[in-house]
């Protein structure tokens, strides 16, 4: 009876929290904009609220703690970069993701600043929507994805690091002194890390690791957050307009 009592506890809860929707911050200076995509994120499972300058964006975001999702102009008014430091002071784990439209190149200094994503404007709703159901799907899979369930999972911390680092990479065009920069880590580092697994090796001695370690990652399913999410998806600009 006991464990009958605790399913319908926990189904009860877990009802209530997927019927909560999650709220979306869309930050643009044009009207247009915001009247085009709010509609994108206003579902069944997304709600949006809007700010149309960094004044406004900062005051929502020490006003409200239910933000789930920043989607962020990067041209904006002063500065996309001013709301997205209010963004990491306020919640650091809370996914931003920059738009643009302008002509010059905006999407290396986006990264640099470390957005979560970055679209080129004019984009679909639709794009839009699958970006911010990524990254909310990311947040929701970090606990179980970085910290072990069991002893056996334990992995040593210069293989996590080695994954994470080629990871990155990957995502990055395999561009390595990109990689570096966003990391906050020295290139020769990054080298390291992409070197056959069977040739790596560990700290200053001459420990090697081997292939074992990647594949409990994966068996275990340690890595879901680092194989199944893309923080740094560079999309390609969607049609001709700038803004």
């Amino acid at each position: 009876m006991g464990d009958t009592m605790n399913g319908e506890i926990a189904s009860v809860f877990s009802s209530a929290s997927s019927a909560k929707k999650h709220l979306i911050l869309l930050v643009d200076d044009d009207e247009a904009i915001l009247e085009y995509l709010k509609p994108a994120l206003s579902t069944n499972a997304l709600s949006c609220i809007t700010a149309a300058s960094v004044a406004e964006a900062v005051a929502v975001l020490r006003q409200n703690n239910d933000i789930a999702v920043i989607v962020l102009d990067w041209g904006l008014d002063r500065c996309g970069a001013e709301v997205l430091r209010v963004a990491r002071e306020t919640r650091p784990n809370m996914p931003v993701i920059a738009i643009s439209g302008l002509p010059y190149e905006v999407r290396t200094d986006a990264i640099l600043q470390k957005v979560d994503a970055f679209l080129h404007k004019p984009l679909s709703g639709e794009v839009l929507h699958s970006q911010v159901t990524q990254l909310l799907q990311r947040v929701s899979d970090i606990p179980t994805a970085f910290l072990p369930k069991r002893a056996e999972e334990t992995l040593p911390l210069d293989d996590v690091k080695s994954i994470y680092i080629r990871h990155v990479v990957g995502l990055l065009d395999n561009n390595v002194s990109l990689a570096a920069k966003v990391l906050g880590i020295h290139r020769q580092t990054v080298s390291a890390a992409l070197e056959p697994a069977g040739s790596r090796a560990v700290g200053a001695g001459s420990k090697r690791v081997s292939n074992s370690a990647e594949e409990r990652f994966t068996v275990d399913g340690v890595n879901r957050s680092l194989q199944g999410t893309e923080p740094w998806q560079l999309q390609e600009p969607i049609g001709t307009r700038n803004r």
